[in-house]
């Protein structure tokens, strides 16, 4: 018998089908990582659809298989169609077979009364506010500093910016000096301050020589220190506590019956003490209103805002300290009433040793910064006591700082003309 011998298939005879191909074709791309994510996302919601159609179906003929049965059991009771959707109708119809018919009284609320302990406990769950959480509000983080290899946190409290005004020109303005826009704050009015003095006079008249003795060395002692804390804030950081020296400021305009004259020396030349740390070594520039209108950082702003704050309460303690030291009663609806300080109706006497005082401050922030702002004008407003009597003293201290200094060009031309114009 001969054998037959098979002929051999030629390589790539073979068809395969076509499902076949392509899942060679995806597990080839899926192994080299080309295989589309959007085909799985396609093929999975697929799935889902599919899955969600075949439960759907399920439903639809549990609902039906329950529809039949109750329609088989209603045409064995012998009901009609029209009385089976009447009683469906109905369905629901019979609460009032529940309800009491003996009284009229309404149903009771299932809800509980309430006593005192559950208010009690309700009032204990209450997340509770402490001092420290009030005061947390009122101060901002600052950047922290390292020292010795730690990192400490700052935190400082949070300023309230002044608005801006018009000055008025009390004094002569220098033409190098600031221009009137400055920084405004509220009005103080005098009838206001004068109700607070009447009420203090109806007190203090209602003790004793004793305990008025004691109630006057209390108060002076809180106003003391009141002044070292403010004092001291300014010092530390002069442009975050502007309204500190703000507050400092308005305590010039002291009017407490009795301690008004000892308070406002102790800000007189606690200010002055102030000034002469704080007063920058150059002089400080306004910008215009077209600089005023362009934008700019956050800092410069903050920083211009700053400088006219400080230019504002600098003019007012030297308008304050010139108008004392010319013994002058502080006019109504002036530039100082307009930032709350009145006069206090004081004796002759009293008023020319708070003027002495008054002079010697001037005289100080004049040897101390005669570069800064206003300059020209403390000048004009000291040159007039050295014609008068008793006029040593004055130049003695004059003569005796400026030769202590170096570079001082008012004392080469600025004196000398003023002088000779006198």
């Amino acid at each position: 018998m001969k054998m037959i011998k098979k002929a051999k298939t030629k390589a790539g005879s073979h068809k395969a089908s076509l499902s076949k191909l392509a899942n060679k074709r995806t597990n080839r791309l899926a192994k080299q990582g080309k295989l589309h994510k959007a085909d799985k996302k396609k093929k999975k919601k697929t799935i889902q659809e599919n899955y969600n159609k075949k439960q759907q179906k399920e439903q639809q003929q549990q609902q039906n298989a329950m529809v039949n049965d109750d329609v088989e059991e209603e045409e064995d009771n012998g009901l009609s169609d029209v009385d089976v959707q009447y009683f469906q109708r109905l369905k629901n119809a019979n609460n009032f077979l529940k309800g009491n018919l003996s009284t009229e009284s309404k149903p009771r609320s299932k809800k509980r009364k309430r006593t005192e302990e559950d208010e009690a406990e309700e009032y204990e769950q209450l997340p509770r506010t402490f001092a420290a959480d009030k005061e947390s509000q009122n101060m901002k983080m600052m950047l922290p500093i390292i020292a010795k290899g730690k990192v400490i946190k700052r935190v400082a409290e949070k300023d309230v910016a002044e608005s801006r005004e018009d000055i008025d020109q009390q004094l002569p303005v220098d033409k190098t000096s600031v221009p009137e826009n400055e920084i405004e704050e509220a009005e103080l009015t005098e009838p206001s301050v004068e109700k607070e003095t009447e009420s203090e006079k109806a007190y203090l008249a209602t003790l004793s020589a004793a305990e008025l003795l004691v109630y006057r060395k209390n108060k002076l002692a809180e106003k003391k220190q009141k002044i070292a804390s403010l004092s001291n804030s300014v010092l530390e950081d002069p442009q975050n506590n502007m309204k500190k020296l703000k507050e400092l400021r308005l305590m010039l305009g002291d009017t407490e019956p009795g301690l008004a004259l000892t308070v406002r020396k102790y800000v007189m030349v606690s200010l002055m003490e102030v000034f002469k740390d704080i007063v920058p070594g150059y002089r400080l520039r306004i910008p215009t209103e077209k600089e005023k209108a362009q934008r700019v950082k956050k800092e410069t702003k903050s920083l211009r805002d700053y400088e006219a704050s400080f230019l504002l309460n600098y003019k007012i303690y030297l308008e304050f300290l010139e108008t004392m030291a010319k013994v002058k009663p502080v006019q109504p609806k002036s530039f100082l009433t307009k930032h709350g300080i009145f006069d206090l109706n004081l004796p002759r006497t009293s008023m020319l040793e708070f003027g002495k005082l008054a002079l010697k401050c001037f005289c100080e922030m004049l040897v101390n910064h005669p570069h800064f702002n206003y300059r020209n004008n403390i000048i004009n407003s000291i040159v007039p006591f050295m014609n008068r009597k008793n006029s040593e003293k004055l130049l003695a201290l004059l003569s005796k700082r400026f030769s202590k200094r170096t570079s001082l060009e008012i004392s080469h031309w600025r004196l000398s003309e003023t002088l000779a114009g006198w």
